[in-house]
């Protein structure tokens, strides 16, 4: 007699058990949430990778920027203010898409200088 536990075959196909066909309330929602948490793992790294992409778009058009409008120049106070408001632009983008290394970076920089420029 069986309980229904153990796969039995039929020819070459093997049937399915019980718990196979009907799982238990739990097990499935266990299931569906892992399913959800690796979702929304997936498509927070796909959003991490389309900021990325993004922000190195916007580093190649202000490269692409430079190029062209410093050769022109012929001083070199107007291409050094232009880089370094270029350079503020692109900390200030990096901050917002989040992009690692710039964070890290400005974080180090506002820990190390915090508090030296105040009156003591």
């Amino acid at each position: 007699m069986s309980d229904g536990k153990e796969q039995t075959t039929i020819g070459t196909e093997a049937r399915p058990t019980v718990e196979q066909l009907f799982p238990e309330p739990q097990k499935a929602e266990n299931a569906i949430s892992e399913v959800v948490d690796q979702l929304q793992r997936e498509l927070e790294q796909e959003r991490d990778a389309r900021r990325e992409e993004r922000f190195k778009w916007v580093c190649a058009l202000i490269f692409v920027f430079d190029i062209f409008t410093f050769k022109d120049m012929s001083t070199w106070a107007a291409p050094l203010m232009i880089g370094i408001l270029q350079l503020l632009f692109v900390v200030a983008v990096g901050r917002n898409w989040g992009m690692d290394h710039i964070w890290t970076l400005t974080e180090r920089l506002a820990e190390k200088w915090d508090g030296k420029f105040k009156g003591q």
